[in-house]
């Protein structure tokens, strides 16, 4: 089963004002494909998890929810969900 680092509320509370958040189910696709991207970001870390691979030091645990809402609030922004926010390809 995917790990998702974030939930729709994380992200209603990421979002600047003027990018709509969609409502369920959207929201929870768009937060597992953000996920996804985080995830091959961050491939050869190396930071302590729990048998569902999920982060337990609550700093690595906000890092991975800051950065899957910050995802796909680009995407959200731009409309291309095919970029990561970095800009890169």
């Amino acid at each position: 089963m995917p790990r998702v680092y974030a939930t729709r509320s994380d992200l209603l509370a990421h979002a600047p004002p003027g990018v709509e958040v969609p409502a369920e189910p959207e929201a929870s696709r768009l937060l597992a494909r953000a996920s996804e991207a985080v995830e091959v970001l961050t491939m050869t870390a190396v930071y302590p998890v729990n048998a569902d691979g999920m982060p337990t030091e609550v700093e690595h645990a906000d890092a991975f929810r800051a950065a899957t809402c910050a995802q796909a609030v680009h995407w959200l922004d731009t409309g291309d969900e095919t970029a990561p926010a970095s800009g890169r390809p």
